[in-house]
């Protein structure tokens, strides 16, 4: 029987079909043999897909009866183990026969992601628990710096939120490697209902900074989500001009990103000067015509910003357009400087 018909076997669960490959071969031989199966590509091991499948019965014969151990902690080409495999895919009663049979609970996988971190990947909050009642680390970081906590969140998963707080309170205070909370992470990804959980049960600062210095508020107009802005500044006395590390606030950032509603709920709500400039003398409409952003452009042309405004180098914004091949737009904003001339 050959490696994929094997493979296979475990997928299905099919540990009958095991047996009868094992007819007549001695245990001892029959489990080295089966530890060398693999995916060429993937490097997944008999283990690891039956431990992705929920082949329990499979995971049993191969570690218990034939005493293949050392699959239990075989790494896979991309590091992971098959507790990582079987947490990913949210399986739990693989979790708990790994967990059972010894599986080291927070091994690391390429990036150095743990078991933990990839079942809060998913919704399963059921895995989760039974992890952490194994004594999976909650605080462990990847390389990028974000714990389980800082991955919940950017999953949206509200639950295992809650849960990880309940865990361990300080859970929130985690700042990834560039400086992003993982309020930022849940506002970027437009999780409004988790950026409520955060802003009530958690003390971020109000303007709290990454490494390039925005805020959840500035992610929250970057992708365009007036809710969650709403929200953080109803919980959060923001300042709303606040710029990043490029003098860019709220508007030129949606401006860039072509945000159109976060656009017109910044200049009409909150009051902001459709005209303010950037460290460089840049107004919103600069920074949407490098991105070819033809509605924004528009839109601010709408409001009054001015298409005539050079920045420190004496472009106006047709000229960044223009730089950039964005044809249409820079025929919309060379139609806008022709209207906004004064009469000769």
């Amino acid at each position: 029987m050959n490696s994929i018909k094997l493979l296979r076997l475990a997928q299905n669960d099919d540990v009958d079909g095991l047996k009868v490959f094992g007819t007549g071969v001695p245990t001892e031989s029959c489990a080295r043999i089966l530890s060398e199966v693999c995916y060429e590509k993937s490097g997944d091991t008999i283990a690891h897909v039956a431990a992705r499948s929920g082949a329990v019965g499979v995971l049993r014969h191969v570690l218990e009866d034939l005493k293949a151990t050392n699959l239990l902690e075989c790494a896979n080409l991309d590091g992971k183990r098959p507790l990582h495999e079987a947490a990913q895919a949210s399986q739990r009663e693989t979790v708990k026969l790994l967990l059972h049979l010894g599986a080291e609970i927070d091994s690391l996988k390429r990036a150095d992601w743990t078991p933990l971190m990839l079942a809060c990947t998913k919704p399963d909050l059921v895995t989760v628990e039974l992890l952490i009642r194994a004594a999976a680390n909650v605080t462990l970081k990847n390389k990028d710096g974000w714990t389980p906590f800082h991955i919940a969140c950017r999953e949206g998963h509200h639950n295992i939120i809650l849960y990880l707080l309940d865990t361990c309170p300080y859970s929130w205070k985690n700042h990834s490697n560039n400086g992003r909370t993982p309020l930022h992470t849940a506002a970027l990804h437009r999780h409004l209902e988790c950026v409520k959980l955060l802003c009530v049960k958690c003390s971020y600062e109000p303007d709290e900074e990454d490494s390039c210095g925005t805020t959840p508020f500035m992610d929250a107009a970057r992708v365009d989500d007036t809710q969650i802005m709403d929200t953080i500044s109803s919980y959060h006395n923001v300042d709303v001009l606040k710029t990043d590390m490029l003098g860019r606030n709220s508007l030129h950032l949606a401006a860039q990103a072509g945000a159109l509603s976060a656009i017109e709920h910044l200049v009409r709500h909150y009051g902001l000067d459709v005209n303010i400039l950037t460290k460089t003398m840049q107004n919103a409409l600069h920074l949407a015509a490098k991105e070819g952003q033809a509605a924004a452009i528009e839109l601010l042309l709408s409001l009054g910003c001015s298409a005539k405004q050079e920045d420190y180098k004496g472009r106006k914004a047709a000229d960044v357009a223009r730089a950039a091949n964005h044809h249409a737009c820079t025929a919309i904003l060379c139609e806008a400087e022709i209207k906004d001339a004064p009469p000769k």
